[in-house]
């Protein structure tokens, strides 16, 4: 695991384990829930405890003192159980309150998928009349609920992904030694193939010189500028990479493949996902389009293959199908064979809807044949195991919609985010079909057929779910908008979007700006229920 060492007040993972089993796992016979508050007083004694932690017990505390003495005045119980879920929000929002303005919290919270109810009951708590006794319990049950699903349950998820990991060794170290030799021998030459061709190095500063200027894209042969030199031959270096071969197997553009997947450049990865908190930036197509166009219409065919397999291993449960079982443990060990946010799965679904469709629309002049005219094209179509069926556009599309049939099957149903990605990517097509009039005649009418029957499908499916779905609640009408809690806000001023309205001067149409809150150069702000 890359992790920074962090002190902690327990000793390991078990004594989390540990105290779940004794907030959680009581009944009549046994009930460990004081020894588990005086444990994590303990443990406090020795540093600062997550938060969690803390709220648990105290929460949990509150209650068995309820239990215990019934004679309690019902005022310190309110004041108890409303001083304990004050802290929980507080405690759960406040080191996201980082911005230039205060973000309100029911936005917070909708960002950590916390019911709007705690919100307006820390603010009762604190502004109003105390909630009644029977509200807190309630709450304070609800409370318990939400850290046990969105703290206590991940650190088993944890600990199963490293029992993953020790699967992963184990099944390493029952290879015979002479395997072992091969797989270590394999690793050590990729690393030096990445190494000598710098590829990690000539991406990096690709991707700086395209976030320079998204705008700017240099042409081949381009040498106005040293910028557009060296372009270039970061371009040029990088396309020459995809000719390596391993023992008389093309790998080089699979190589290449793994690393843009899996090293942050195509998609953000478990890692920055935690500190980004977005699932998709739309911005990242723009940023690798023109590095993609370079590779040619193939290297993208098997970027999108490589994608679709990617996801079918995710929600398979099983290992990676494309290579044989020496290069599953190769690309194990240099960390190339593993999605583990389910963020990740948005993000390369995206990617392969814009792979799809450009790789459907292009070349609108003829219906192309797939070229091999270079050592590169060549090396890579006799790689491919399905050349027959992808020497022409329909003959590309057909196998296309097979595979996204099945990898629709194996989308979880209930995911309406991807649900709904996969099927822009079938209105995409069904418009190429239709509307575009330099392709639709390069169609067959199978696969008119199959897109439109697909789409209609889809469709359907998705306005009937609509159509019974739940009304949305305050948090999602509030979340709409929610800005991330761990980047900075813009002013006031710079999230007002002009809105155009025609109108008629002298019988001609011209637009004029109207804002939703127009800006005064007399208007103080006030806060809320102060005398101006």
């Amino acid at each position: 695991m890359n992790r920074h060492p962090v002190i902690v007040s327990y000793r390991s993972v078990d004594d989390l384990k540990t105290l779940k089993d004794w907030f959680y796992n009581f009944d009549d016979a046994k009930d460990n829930r004081y020894r588990a508050i005086q444990r994590v007083k303990a443990l406090s004694s020795r540093g600062r405890l997550p938060h969690g932690i803390e709220s648990t017990s105290l929460l949990t505390s509150i209650c068995l003192q309820e239990l215990d003495n019934k004679q309690l005045d019902s005022n310190i119980l309110q004041l108890s159980y409303s001083s304990a879920i004050i802290r929980f929000v507080n405690g759960l929002l406040d080191p996201f309150q980082q911005s230039n303005y205060a973000i309100p919290l029911h936005l917070l919270a909708k960002s950590l998928n916390l019911p709007s109810f705690f919100v307006e009951l820390r603010h009762m708590s604190t502004h109003e009349n105390l909630p009644s006794l029977e509200i807190c319990r309630i709450a304070c049950k609800r409370a318990l609920n939400w850290l046990y699903d969105n703290y206590w349950c991940h650190i088993e998820d944890e600990e199963d992904d490293d029992e993953e990991e020790d699967d992963d060794e184990g099944e390493f170290e029952s290879l015979s030694e002479s395997t072992k030799v091969i797989i270590d021998t394999k690793v050590k030459e990729i690393e030096t193939f990445i190494e000598k061709n710098q590829i990690q190095t000539n991406l990096k500063a690709y991707k700086k010189i395209r976030k320079s200027n998204l705008d700017l894209v240099y042409k081949f042969g381009d040498s106005s500028t040293e910028t557009a030199i060296k372009y270039n031959k970061i371009i040029k270096d990088i396309k020459k990479s995809l000719a390596y071969s391993l023992d008389g197997t093309f790998i080089g553009n699979q190589i290449l493949i793994l690393i843009l997947i899996y090293n942050n450049y195509l998609i953000y990865n478990s890692d920055k996902l935690n500190t980004k908190k977005l699932k998709f930036n739309t911005l990242l197509i723009k940023l690798y389009k023109p590095l993609l166009n370079e590779l040619g219409l193939l290297f993208k065919i098997q970027l999108a293959r490589a994608i679709i397999s990617i996801i079918n291993t995710y929600f398979s449960e099983g290992n990676v199908k494309d290579f044989d079982q020496i290069f599953e443990f190769v690309y194990s060990k240099l960390n190339y064979n593993k999605v583990k946010h389910p963020f990740e799965i948005v993000q390369l679904l995206e990617w392969l809807n814009y792979l799809v469709v450009d790789i459907v629309s292009y070349d609108t002049k003829t219906d192309y044949r797939l070229s091999i005219t270079t050592k590169y094209n060549q090396a890579l179509v006799e790689s491919n195991r399905q050349t027959d069926t992808i020497t022409t556009r329909n003959g590309l599309v057909n196998t296309l919609l097979k595979k996204l049939n099945k990898l629709h099957n194996i989308l979880p149903s209930e995911n309406i985010e991807l649900q709904e990605i996969y099927l822009k990517l079938y209105e995409q097509l069904q418009k190429i079909i239709t509307d575009d009039k330099n392709l639709k005649n390069l169609f067959n009418k199978e696969n008119k057929d199959i897109i439109n029957e697909k789409f209609k499908q889809l469709k359907v499916s998705m306005d009937t779910r609509l159509a019974f779905d739940l009304p949305p609640s305050l948090e999602d009408i509030l979340g709409e908008s929610a800005p991330n809690p761990t980047t900075k806000r813009k002013p006031i001023s710079d999230n007002i979007q002009p809105q155009t309205k025609k109108i008629k001067v002298d019988n001609h149409q011209t637009e004029k700006k109207q804002y939703l809150f127009e800006q005064h150069d007399d208007w103080d702000p006030t806060p809320f229920g102060t005398f101006v």
